[in-house]
């Protein structure tokens, strides 16, 4: 019971917070738990995995293409978050090329075995996981092959398994789990950020990375369980939250006027973030 009532004052004590940022910005409410546009009080506290983001500075960052560091090797929901990403840069290269976008696709599948890989290899060297290259370079062997669409999401299947495997085996508790969930919103909001700006679609792509991650964290939130009432309360806001998300960018093919805020984003991680300190 400590432990929901410490909950339920964090996420008061951010709604508070959040009407406050909303007062100062001047922005227009999205409806529920709705961000105004631009509010940086919906940005989480959490940082995501380091090193410089893509599409340069200021982004927040996927790591990709730097050296994971000794601290980032061991710290978990980092593990965990990247695991995600490369997980969601491969759902929206595989329902890319499902839906006759092959060229598109190959680039979602050569990106994070280039770049994001190199930084996931030493931690899950840390964590004690399987390499799995081998599944990646599958799946992204198949899609420049040109195989039926058939062959490619039998090859996605093997490599999702084997990313869940790899997370698995760091043994993550559920704290940890909504805390990658909430790292990897915050640069899916990022990518958003970068893909859709001034209600237009600019970079495809990275509206593209966008939807991805936020999918894979909806799929992941939807696998987990809460073991008392504090983390059945906790995985039903994450859950909630997530949904609000993945309304942002509800596809892999972006509409043509979107209207949805990357500051929802933000404010689901923020939130989500706060349902996994409350578990402490």
């Amino acid at each position: 019971m400590a432990r929901r009532l410490k909950l339920l004052v964090q996420l008061s004590t951010l709604a508070v917070a959040g009407a406050a940022a909303l007062s100062a910005c001047g922005g227009e409410g999205e409806g529920e738990g709705a961000e105004g546009e631009g509010s940086e009080g919906a940005k989480s506290s959490l940082s995501a995995p380091s090193a410089e983001g893509e599409g340069g500075g200021g982004s927040g960052g996927e790591g990709e293409g730097a050296t994971a560091s000794a601290t980032d090797a061991t710290d978990k929901p980092a593990y965990l978050s990247r695991l995600m990403m490369l997980h969601g840069h491969l759902k929206a290269g595989t329902a890319l090329y499902a839906a006759g976008e092959s060229s598109q696709a190959a680039v979602h599948m050569k990106h994070p075995h280039d770049e994001l890989y190199m930084t996931l290899a030493p931690m899950m060297k840390a964590w004690g996981a399987r390499d799995i290259s081998p599944e990646l370079n599958d799946l992204a062997q198949r899609v420049e092959g040109g195989m039926p669409v058939a062959g490619v999401e039998e090859a996605f299947a093997s490599l999702r398994g084997a990313a869940a495997r790899a997370a698995q085996a760091s043994k993550p508790v559920l704290k940890e789990t909504l805390l990658a969930a909430a790292l990897t919103l915050r640069q899916a909001a990022a990518e958003y950020e970068e893909g859709v700006q001034d209600g237009a679609v600019v970079n495809p792509k990275e509206y593209q990375d966008a939807y991805g991650f936020i999918a894979v964290v909806v799929e992941t939130l939807g696998g987990v369980e809460g073991a008392d009432e504090a983390e059945k309360t906790a995985v039903a806001v994450a859950r909630e939250q997530a949904a609000l998300a993945l309304a942002v960018a509800p596809t892999v093919a972006p509409p043509a006027k979107p209207e949805g805020k990357a500051s929802t984003i933000y404010a689901a991680a923020t939130r989500i973030e706060l349902a996994a300190l409350g578990l402490d």
